[in-house]
């Protein structure tokens, strides 16, 4: 095993995105070439106290260095991170509207964020498209996009950027 850093902890009172949280974590274990077997040793010294006692209580009456790494995962995410209803997060991507004071680029990367729940799979690029452009609060820039009905999303978002900046600037005169 590598030399190995200190890995911030979950807390689960923060509302953290547990998912992100793993991804990272196995990135450092990755990354400090933490062996096999020292993974539940790693994970568990990782977590904070309180989440360690989540986990105790999943796993009752074993304890969590009585099973394997991929085993506490499992457990976790089932906790903290649900397979969610995939209605409900279409519900809420197709309600998504760009803000009065947000950026393009803010609400694509907000879009993008939505659909990774949604189960969109091979039409992706054109929900992601259709919210886009339907959610866009400047009319002039919908328009525009709706003349290019081929664009991809991510030509959509770089068009109605190119356009938001040109109009940033030109009220600069």
């Amino acid at each position: 095993m590598a030399a190995t850093g200190k890995f911030e902890p979950f807390f689960e009172d923060r509302d953290e995105d547990f998912e992100s949280y793993i991804e990272w974590f196995e990135h450092f274990l990755r990354a400090t070439q933490v062996s096999d077997d020292l993974k539940v040793l790693v994970l568990v010294t990782a977590i904070e106290k309180k989440t360690y006692c989540t986990l105790k209580n999943l796993l009752a009456p074993a304890k969590p260095e009585e099973k394997e790494y991929a085993q506490l995962i499992q457990a976790l995410k089932k906790h903290y991170a649900p397979e969610p209803m995939v209605i409900a997060e279409r519900f809420q991507f197709n309600r998504r509207i760009q803000q009065d004071t947000e950026p393009v680029a803010g609400f694509a990367l907000e879009l993008m964020s939505l659909a990774a729940s949604c189960d969109f799979v091979a039409f992706l690029d054109e929900a992601l498209w259709d919210r886009f452009v339907a959610g866009l609060k400047d009319e002039t820039t919908q328009a525009e996009l709706l003349k290019r009905a081929t664009l991809t999303f991510a030509e959509a978002c770089e068009l109605a950027q190119s356009i938001e900046l040109a109009c940033s600037e030109t009220k600069k005169f």
